[in-house]
């Protein structure tokens, strides 16, 4: 079974906090599981770190930067509001995409470039995200999405339409007709959230495993849920601090990680 992790994220971002996601897959992912780094800058430097497992692959498909150039003047393209920020958010579509739809890939996963990975991953906990579905997914009925992390099963047949489907809201300009954020309606938006949850209405929602605490509406389902018993998700303003907040766990977590939180 060919299983591959796919991320992205800025040239800076990459000694700020992203250059701890790869070090950490290394350490604690298997050996026979890709990480595909998307970049559209080297950093400053060069890529530190070097493993038999770790592709740094340019990201440079035709069809986002058709979609970048196409739009930079977009009047709803916005830099200063991230969720009118779709050129931004676009980078992680196309990215996972690409490497879901990698010849002879079984499993696809994807991780924000802020994610660390603190305990082992066993090939038998990522078949567990999955739960026998076709998706594993933080799921927030409440509002959009968490998407940090997403997990498919490029064996449905569904997989390869979903991806299509996601990538096309982008060369198509859907993304624009999405319902915008306003006062009444925050949670709505322009991310790849936003379009994720779109395509997402277009397949039997028992295709999906919610990998979101069962029961529990928590703005960080990652650290509170089965992911977190692996990985730690330092989005916001976590990148600054290396880790999770100890008022972001709902649950009591066992793992040394964790009780060693501060």
């Amino acid at each position: 079974m060919k299983i591959v992790v796919a991320t992205t994220f800025g040239a800076k971002s990459y000694d700020e906090y992203a250059s701890k996601l790869i070090d950490t897959f290394v350490e604690y992912w298997p050996k026979d599981v890709d990480l595909k780094v998307y970049y559209d800058e080297v950093p400053v430097g060069g890529w530190r770190t070097k493993a038999p497992n770790v592709e740094y692959i340019p990201l440079n498909m035709s069809d986002l930067e058709a979609f970048k150039l196409r739009n930079r003047n977009h009047i709803l393209q916005s830099s200063s509001n991230f969720l009118l920020d779709a050129i931004r958010f676009s980078h992680k579509v196309f990215a996972y995409v690409d490497a879901a739809l990698i010849p002879g890939v079984d499993i696809a996963i994807w991780l924000d470039g802020d994610v660390i990975t603190h305990t082992k991953v066993t090939r038998e906990a990522i078949l567990s995200w999955l739960n026998g579905k076709m998706v594993g997914a933080l799921l927030r009925p409440w509002m959009y999405t968490e998407t940090g992390f997403h997990i498919f099963d490029m064996r449905f047949p569904e997989s390869r339409r979903f991806m299509e489907l996601w990538r096309r809201q982008y060369t198509t300009d859907k993304v624009w007709s999405l319902p915008l954020p306003d006062k009444k309606h925050r949670f709505f938006g322009l991310t790849d959230c936003h379009t994720y949850d779109k395509v997402r209405t277009e397949f039997s929602s028992l295709l999906w495993c919610n990998l979101s605490p069962a029961g529990m509406k928590v703005s960080h389902p990652f650290v509170n849920g089965i992911l977190g018993a692996h990985m730690d998700h330092c989005k916001g303003g976590r990148k600054k601090d290396g880790r999770s907040r100890a008022k972001d766990l709902k649950v009591d977590r066992k793992e040394k990680y964790w009780r060693d939180k501060k």
